[in-house]
């Protein structure tokens, strides 16, 4: 177990500053100033908290999940929630609790240290990563340098806002760099009289949030060996010259807006001039933790299994193997994906995953991914009946891995102080219908991606959703009304975009308006059989979907139809109650 990311005196000082605050002896500012720092967020309930464990490049290993499940039990909901950029979130923890459970999670080499305000966030990587036939290279060992590097670095402490890094293993670009603040996809040179050598393409300023940008490409080779030096070189830049008043354009992307990319490059150049003559980029203390040569989990060679191999002969069986089996580049050896509803699992849940990886000998092989799953790597083809029975038992070997009913969302209004709507259990219901609706693995809707947002700041990612949606609020009859604001058309990996906005639905109306759309394609597929659904949007166009969805809009008074004006899951009628300032950007004094 590596516990490398720790600091143990971190730990205890951090229980000391929560001993201090429920004494009065600590300022409310100052405490939160403290747990933000350790990304502990606060949640609308009262006095519950939300730490954010990272989850660097995505990697756990079995002792790790375990003491997650083990954390989650101690709390009333008894579950995680596994985000968009591959770190764990557990909720409902008490004050009397955060220090107890943050020395549970250190213990097993888990930090939430800067998880969460302004400063660089989880490192994320390719889910496949390692194991992709299509990766140009394992870009984990330049990934884990990285972002050991900057954990902590004095320069990451006060930025003028989060800074997000994505490392992608090929074109495919599956981990999203292109909405990423810095962006590295691996490629391979091939070069001349054998002097081939691994390089990446380097991208800087995407990002989503209310003001949505793509990424542009800020170098187009660059050695692994020389990424560092060029991230400290943009951080100082953007720590010197980024937006500190207005935290609504403290991105860097608004920096580059401002400089022009010409400039900002010349700018970042002459930083890493100067860093080469210090060194300081080389020999920051930090890069050590016997962690210099970035060498990441060594793969587990394959055991002979313990379960019988015998295949199934079920529908579902063969429904899970073709959606959520992925051939690995070793021939014989697959990675599994575990589908969780809206990115939640069970203490129970975990366990099981853990006992499951525990004995088919692969304790390193657990991944979060992007997607909101979890993965289970180097599977052997003579285990998988073994891993999926094991699955179904827990409620976990859901089929459709890129089907239109895997819905993606935040935790929402449950939690979330700036959440507008309750996204999560309106995916939840949204998940549902379409599952009731359109079978476990509908052939002509995989590669459909729905994303749910409680707000506009994007934790759900809506806005490179095939449909996405964002929550919002409208008044009608003189009451407020939950809503969310349509977007279609969008996608990621190689070819990114960005959504167009088409019109605002209430809450309660956003299932029917996307069966609507599915019924609508479905009809105009007997003439167009190849079309894809993605494709069938864009040919329409958002003209053509909102007048098809228009009927939609029309909203009676409360006495006539009452659910309109409740949010999912609410026993009461909306308000905006309880919504407060997020704390995503850190303390405003």
């Amino acid at each position: 177990m590596d516990k490398g990311w720790v600091q143990e005196e971190e730990v205890g000082s951090f229980g000391q500053s929560v001993a201090e605050f429920q004494k009065g002896e600590k300022r409310p500012v100052e405490f939160k100033q403290c747990r933000i720092l350790q990304g502990v967020y606060g949640q609308r309930q009262e006095g519950k908290f939300m730490i954010r464990v990272k989850i660097p490049l995505g990697r756990l290993d079995a002792d790790q999940l375990e003491r997650i499940a083990e954390v989650t039990e101690w709390f009333d909901q008894g579950k995680a929630h596994v985000t968009t950029r591959q770190a764990v979130e557990i909720h409902y923890v008490p004050l009397e609790s955060l220090a107890s459970a943050m020395k549970e999670l250190a213990e097993a080499g888990l930090t939430s240290r800067e998880s969460c305000g302004n400063t660089v966030r989880n490192v994320t990587t390719c889910w496949r990563d390692g194991v992709c036939p299509q990766a140009a290279f394992d870009v984990a060992p330049s990934a884990e340098r990285l972002a050991r590097y900057f954990l902590r670095h004095p320069l990451t402490q006060n930025l003028p806002r989060k800074f997000k890094i994505a490392f992608s293993g090929c074109q495919q670009d599956c981990a999203s760099t292109m909405i990423h603040d810095l962006g590295f996809v691996a490629q391979w040179n091939e070069g001349s009289n054998g002097n081939a050598a691994p390089f990446f393409r380097v991208v800087i300023g995407g990002g989503l949030g209310a003001a949505p940008r793509l990424a542009k490409v800020f170098e187009e080779r660059v050695p692994p060996q020389e990424i560092i030096l060029l991230t400290e070189a943009i951080l100082d830049v953007f720590n010197e010259l980024g937006e500190r008043k207005d935290r609504g354009r403290a991105r860097i992307k608004f920096l580059i807006e401002k400089l022009g990319i010409e400039e900002l490059r010349r700018l970042v150049r002459q930083k890493q001039e100067a860093l080469k003559k210090n060194q300081s980029a080389v020999y920051w203390k930090k890069i050590s933790n016997g962690k210099v040569n970035g060498k990441g989990p060594s793969i587990v060679q394959r055991v002979k299994s313990l379960l019988p191999a015998a295949e199934p002969r079920t529908d579902g069986y063969v429904s899970w193997k073709q959606t959520n089996v992925l051939p690995q580049k070793k021939k014989g050896f697959y990675s599994v994906a575990i589908l969780l509803p809206m990115g939640d699992i069970t203490s129970a849940q975990m366990r099981a995953v853990v006992d499951l990886s525990r004995s088919l000998k692969r304790e390193t092989g657990i991944r979060t991914t992007i997607d909101q799953e979890l993965l289970l790597v180097n599977v052997h083809q003579t285990e998988l009946a073994a891993v999926y029975q094991e699955l179904v038992q827990h409620g976990l070997a859901t089929p459709g891995k890129g089907a239109i009913h895997q819905v993606i969302s935040c935790p929402g209004a449950e939690t979330c102080q700036v959440a507008l709507t309750r996204s999560k259990t309106m995916a939840k219901a949204l998940s549902h219908v379409l599952f009731q609706m359109y079978g476990e693995v509908p052939e002509d809707l995989l590669g459909v991606s729905i994303r749910v947002s409680g707000c506009p700041n994007s934790c759900s990612q809506h806005y490179i959703g095939t449909l996405g949606f964002h929550g919002a609020v409208s008044q009608s009859h003189g009451r407020l009304m939950p809503c969310y604001m349509l977007y279609v058309g969008g996608k990621s990996g190689e070819t990114t975009k960005f959504g167009e906005f088409v019109m605002k639905l209430p809450a309660k109306r956003v299932p029917k308006a996307v069966m609507n759309l599915v019924d609508w394609y479905r009809a105009d597929r007997y003439h167009n059989i190849k079309e894809s659904f993605p494709q069938f949007l864009e040919r329409m166009g958002k003209e053509m979907i909102r007048q098809k969805l228009e009927s939609l809009t029309v909203v009676p008074p409360f006495d006539q139809e009452r659910d309109l004006y409740y949010d999912w899951g609410a026993e009461q009628p909306y308000t905006a109650q309880g919504r407060g300032l997020g704390e995503c950007a850190g303390v405003v004094k």
